[in-house]
């Protein structure tokens, strides 16, 4: 890379850092309560995350790229079991079974979605969406050749972009988003991995600091 691209790049990067500083900045001044951003980032077993949860507070954080908002409410009920979800099958028939994603249950699901107009994973064609299959190989690559490293030391002054979760009310751990990178510690055995707690039910944090 060019030293006026890496100038481009990093450029970008801080604007983009701003824009989220400025949406954190915003939710705290509208009265939005937030976890100090250093609670916000906790290192854990890629096996403690065993649900994930879905909804629509959960969908816009995510579209965000939030950190640390507190609420209350039951928007922590709607799970499912990670072990239900065909992405973890289909990765383990990928990189254990040699099978090519194409012929992976979940990669035919996937193409239904983009072919009927749907956005999948930051796709919305099929060419896409193979090449980020193909980045995915890569970075499996570079985790097993290199260690599993946070964005805080990767520098790339995105804190949003770890594995994504929330903390329920009952302090349990729940998968948000990061499918590749979680399946990726799993099938190479890292201990802990760093997960960005994008949202925490107020009765958990209130326990947590009294």
């Amino acid at each position: 890379m060019s030293s006026l691209k890496r100038a481009a790049a990093k450029g970008k990067s801080l604007m983009n850092l701003l824009r989220w500083t400025g949406r954190q900045v915003s939710g705290r001044l509208s009265g939005e309560k937030q976890m100090p951003f250093p609670q916000a980032v906790v290192w854990l077993s890629p096996w403690e995350l065993t649900k994930e949860v879905h909804g629509e507070v959960i969908e816009r954080l995510k579209r965000q790229n939030r950190l640390g908002v507190i609420l209350g409410g039951t928007w922590d009920r709607e799970t499912f079991e990670l072990n239900t979800m065909d992405y973890f099958s289909a990765f383990y028939d990928h990189y254990v079974k040699d099978l090519p994603w194409k012929e992976t249950d979940f990669y035919k699901r996937v193409v239904r979605q983009i072919t009927g107009g749907e956005r999948k994973f930051g796709c919305s064609s099929i060419e896409a969406w193979n090449i980020r299959l193909e980045e995915d190989d890569k970075l499996l690559e570079t985790i097993r050749r290199e260690g599993y490293k946070s964005q805080k030391n990767l520098g790339t002054l995105r804190p949003w972009d770890e594995i994504r979760i929330a903390v329920s009310s009952a302090g349990e751990y729940l998968f948000v988003d990061g499918r590749h990178r979680l399946a990726a510690a799993r099938h190479l055995s890292i201990e802990l991995i760093p997960c960005a707690i994008i949202l925490a039910h107020q009765d958990w944090y209130q326990k947590k600091t009294e």
